[in-house]
């Protein structure tokens, strides 16, 4: 049980720090383009869809090998 609070709190921490600071280099880049190609109203939703995607595809990515580790299928014996 410790064992997987420690892993749920490094995934934790590497999305947090992790997606924040990624989100610095694409969430302006995504936000102009969208808003000068599709108007301000229209613009924002798109790049807001766009980012919540980037962050849970980072999320997924994190979380899934750390999963694969905690829950890991042992054989069982007949």
């Amino acid at each position: 049980m410790l064992k997987t609070a420690i892993w749920y709190f490094i995934a934790w921490v590497i999305i947090s720090i992790g997606a924040a600071a990624l989100q610095g280099l694409y969430k302006t880049p995504i936000y102009n383009f969208c808003m000068d190609s599709l108007g301000k109203h229209l613009g924002m939703i798109s790049a807001d869809s766009i980012v919540m995607i980037i962050n849970s595809t980072i999320s997924f990515w994190i979380f899934f090998p750390i999963l694969k580790i905690i829950f890991k299928s042992e054989p069982k014996e007949a």
